[in-house]
C-alpha cells in the first residue's frame, strides 16, 4: 500500500519519526459506517491529508499577517478534521488557535505554526501506520 503521507517534507530529524497519539474510538467510529472495513477510513485520512496544506498555508498566514477571519476558519476546520480522524493533540490545538482568533488576541500561550506543521505531520504517520497495520 502506497503511503498516505507520501507528500510529507521531513524537515527536522529529531522529530521526524515521532507519531502522534490517536483515539481509536474516533477511527472505529468510521469504521463502523462502513461494516468493519477500512476504506472509508482510507478515503476519509485521504482528504485529510489533501486538504491540511491549505489550512496549513492559512493558518500561517493568518498569524503572520494578523488575519483573524482566515485564521479562525481555517483553525475551524483543521480542530474539526482533526477531532474526525483521532489527532486529538493537533485538534485542541487547532481549537486554542480558533478561540484566540475569535476573540481577536494573539500573543503568548498559543501554539506556534511550526508547532502546529509538525504535530499534523505526526498525525499523518500515526494515521499511515494504523492503515499499514490494517493491510
Amino acid at each position: 500500500m502506497p503511503s498516505v503521507c507520501r507528500t510529507l517534507v521531513e524537515s527536522d530529524m529529531e522529530t521526524a519519526h515521532r507519531l502522534a497519539e490517536l483515539d481509536r474510538a474516533a477511527l472505529e467510529t468510521i469504521r463502523s459506517i462502513s461494516d468493519g472495513s477500512d476504506d472509508l477510513l482510507r478515503q476519509v485520512v485521504c482528504l485529510f491529508v489533501d486538504s491540511t496544506p491549505a489550512l496549513l498555508e492559512d493558518i500561517e498566514a493568518g498569524l503572520k499577517n494578523g488575519e483573524m477571519d482566515r485564521l479562525r476558519m481555517a483553525a475551524h476546520t483543521l480542530k474539526s478534521s482533526a477531532a474526525n480522524l483521532g489527532a486529538t493533540v493537533l485538534g485542541d490545538m487547532a481549537r486554542q488557535l480558533e478561540t484566540a482568533a475569535r476573540a481577536g488576541i494573539l500573543g503568548q500561550g498559543l501554539p506556534s505554526f511550526p508547532s502546529v506543521k509538525e504535530e499534523f505531520e505526526a498525525a499523518c504517520r500515526a494515521l499511515d501506520a494504523l492503515l499499514g497495520e490494517a493491510g
